[in-house]
């Protein structure tokens, strides 16, 4: 049975600053130039602005759950686009959010 499945991503541009960081870090401009290529023209991600629904909800997250900011919005991210699924590799994420949490592993 042949099976296909449309999944459509969608992750803060908070993640384009962290992947870029360590390529920077170790002097590697062209490897961070591919991940922004992959990150904002990607078919199957699309990569969500941080604006002020984001950023209202990130403050709220982290007002509750104490958390540090990038977190606290990827997950307000997942939150306003309404995503079925939070794929990260902070489990702890599970008790912040009614969204499930998976990991890699998990998949």
């Amino acid at each position: 049975m042949d099976v296909h499945v449309d999944v459509q991503m969608v992750t803060s541009a908070i993640t384009l600053t962290e992947i870029c960081t360590m390529p920077y870090r170790k002097g590697s401009p062209a490897i961070a130039a591919r991940y922004r290529e992959y990150f904002t023209n990607s078919e199957k991600l699309f990569l969500r602005e941080v604006d002020a629904l984001v950023a209202e909800e990130a403050a709220r997250l982290r007002a509750k759950f104490s958390l540090r900011t990038p977190d606290a919005l990827q997950i307000a991210t997942a939150h306003i686009v309404g995503a079925d699924v939070i794929l990260t590799n902070n489990l702890a994420w599970q008790s912040k959010t009614k969204t499930k949490v998976m990991t890699l592993e998990m998949l």
